[in-house]
């Protein structure tokens, strides 16, 4: 490849370059050093080359051969491939069944852990806003102002605080499972049931998010990168329950289901009740996202590639911060938002005041305080008057 009036030695790699790079720089700077005729050898030498294979495929070829003749030379392969730890567990975590079974089984402990761990800090936390309510109603006089700061500040903040255990505990049993390697097995086992609705396992982390807040879920549709996937994604991530309504589910939860145990004191009802909740909120999704797909975003799935991470113990560090970057989010936003609320409620129930309607409700209420006691102490001499008949 020496043109007339060149004489520089052209080294194989360059020529090989030219040759595969069609108008490429080495193909431009071998013409400008040696004329036009290189142009006419290369034209005829690609003819040739790529009379059996394309040129794209010649070069592949050829760098993967050099790649396995360094490799063969410094890497050693064993003949038998050991199965490491995280393939044993795998073996049972990614089964069918078991598997199945055991992520529907460690989302029920979760949480019924939910509800049982957290009542005890919830209870502490409602004790010191109420003593914290009593104690500065005592020193401010009897008033608007009084009832603002009682009524409406402090058991504004409180009625946030409160859920605070709940939400904490949520996100670091999510974190957890997240740091140690679990929620990608999540999202392979449920690509089987997300490929029946018509999404990949692709969808199984931005819906996942959503249980922490839809607004992260929907920005993390961005890594699908089918596009009828991606709306689909995107319209359900809002169905999945995010932390914002577990105060409303748990306020309901408290007020309609009683604080029971089945099957020995392990499962509460409250807490079924809860799992019943997210449950059904993700079945909703899914059944519009099979229905998305039938209609609106019709065709064929994108094919799912997950790297699974090998299993290794949580780290506490990074687990804390995602729990106190997510309690945070949840006091700074929500907290607000819930505050504001409590002390607009609080107006509207204060204003207009009249003292005559407020001395009219007291003694009503007064009234039925009594009742009740009555009825209470006639009850109680009841119980008491069958007991001794029965000794």
């Amino acid at each position: 490849l020496n043109g007339t009036g060149r004489h520089r030695p052209v080294s194989e790699f360059e020529a090989f370059r030219a040759l595969v790079d069609q108008d490429g720089y080495a193909e431009k700077r071998l013409i400008a050093e040696q004329g036009e005729e290189i142009a006419e050898l290369l034209a005829a030498a690609r003819d040739v080359a790529s009379s059996e294979e394309e040129l794209s495929q010649v070069e592949s070829i050829a760098r993967y051969a050099w790649i396995e003749t360094l490799l063969s030379d410094s890497v050693s392969r064993p003949e038998t491939i050991r199965s490491s730890r995280s393939d044993q567990i795998d073996r049972i975590l990614l089964h069918r069944l078991v598997g199945t079974a055991f992520f529907i089984t460690l989302m029920a402990v979760v949480f019924q852990a939910i509800f049982s761990w957290a009542v005890p800090i919830m209870d502490g936390i409602d004790g010191i806003f109420g003593y914290l309510g009593a104690a500065v109603g005592r020193l401010i006089p009897e008033g608007a102002i009084q009832s603002l700061i009682v009524d409406g500040v402090i058991a504004g903040v409180g009625s946030v605080v409160i859920f605070l255990p709940q939400i904490a505990m949520l996100f670091l049993f999510l974190s957890i499972l997240e740091d140690c390697g679990y929620i990608s097995r999540a999202a392979f086992l449920m690509d089987r049931l997300l490929t029946r609705c018509g999404l990949s396992g692709l969808s199984f982390i931005p819906l996942l998010s959503s249980f922490a807040c839809a607004v992260p879920g929907i920005m993390a549709t961005r890594t699908i990168a089918d596009r009828r996937d991606r709306f689909t994604t995107l319209l359900v991530a809002p169905l999945m329950s995010c932390s914002a309504r577990l105060p409303v589910y748990t306020l309901l939860i408290a007020a309609f289901i009683p604080n029971e145990y089945i099957l020995g004191g392990w499962l509460g009802l409250q807490g079924l009740a809860l799992f019943g909740l997210y449950g059904l909120g993700s079945l909703v999704a899914i059944a519009m996202a099979w229905l998305l797909k039938k209609t609106m975003f019709q065709g064929e799935s994108s094919p799912f590639i997950l790297e699974l991470p090998s299993y290794k113990w949580p780290s506490v560090r990074t687990v804390g911060l995602r729990v106190y970057g997510s309690a945070r989010t949840f006091l700074v936003d929500a907290g607000t938002i819930i505050l504001a609320a409590a002390i607009i409620m609080w107006a509207l129930a204060y204003f207009p005041r009249s003292e005559e309607v407020q001395e009219r409700y007291e003694s009503r209420r007064n009234e039925i305080a009594l009742t009740v006691s009555e009825q209470d102490g006639r009850a109680a001499l009841k119980a008491l008057d069958a007991e001794e008949a029965g000794e």
